[in-house]
């Protein structure tokens, strides 16, 4: 499935809420975000490959171990355009 900005899953939305209640804008690893979603490993891998997608994470290799990848999110308000115009159907006036 392609994930589109005009139909942005509700589990994605929600997800990402709960990461941000929980990290912001700090860096967080693959390991933390499993922990904070309770989530199994694998669902949590696609829900940051769809944040990626999205341009709702940013992501960098860890300097301390460049196997290991370090997460961002990106500022709720810059989000929050995307959460509104996929509940609008695409279009907010």
């Amino acid at each position: 499935m392609t994930l589109s900005k005009d139909q942005i899953p509700a589990w994605v939305t929600k997800r990402y809420a709960l990461l941000w209640k929980r990290f912001g804008v700090t860096k967080f690893t693959f390991s933390e975000a499993v922990k904070s979603l309770n989530d199994d490993g694998k669902f949590v891998s696609v829900l940051l490959s769809d944040l990626k997608k999205l341009g709702w994470v940013k992501i960098e290799l860890d300097h301390n171990d460049s196997r290991r990848r370090v997460y961002q999110l990106s500022p709720i308000n810059e989000v929050s355009s995307g959460i509104l115009k996929s509940a609008f159907g695409g279009e907010i006036r």
